[in-house]
């Protein structure tokens, strides 16, 4: 598969995403999380989709109180689109090279976010 037909690839998915957020469609749906279903306490991830949804309709405070962890999940997810659209645009690989620089700190603010938002979830559920 090319370079540029990757990223396109890849940029489909983020827009099905996108698109799926922006229809609000996912809050409609009963919960899937088996450790929450198991348990009757959010997992690490919990309030993540209802974070989503909201920070894609310019609700940022209710989009924090959903999960402290979208803000550094959209910055990832708006740096990524950059990239990958710069892949499709000069057809040379760029993000794994920029993966190979990053992942340590994109790795420790991810887990330091996801455990924030789930002591926060965990505080408040109860």
């Amino acid at each position: 598969m090319t370079v540029r037909r990757r990223a396109l690839v890849f940029l489909g998915g983020m827009g099905v995403g996108y698109a799926l957020a922006v229809t609000r469609w996912p809050l409609g749906l009963p919960t899937v999380c088996a450790f929450k279903l198991m348990t009757g306490r959010p997992c690490p991830t919990c309030g993540m989709t209802h974070a989503c949804c909201a920070l894609v309709h310019g609700e940022w405070w209710r989009a924090l109180q959903y999960h402290v962890a979208v803000v550094p999940l959209a910055m990832v997810v708006v740096a990524v689109t950059g990239v990958l659209l710069m892949e499709v645009v000069t057809g040379r690989p760029l993000l794994g090279k920029l993966w190979e620089k990053t992942w340590r700190v994109v790795l420790a603010v991810t887990v330091a976010a996801v455990t924030a938002g789930w002591v926060t979830n965990w505080m408040n559920a109860g």
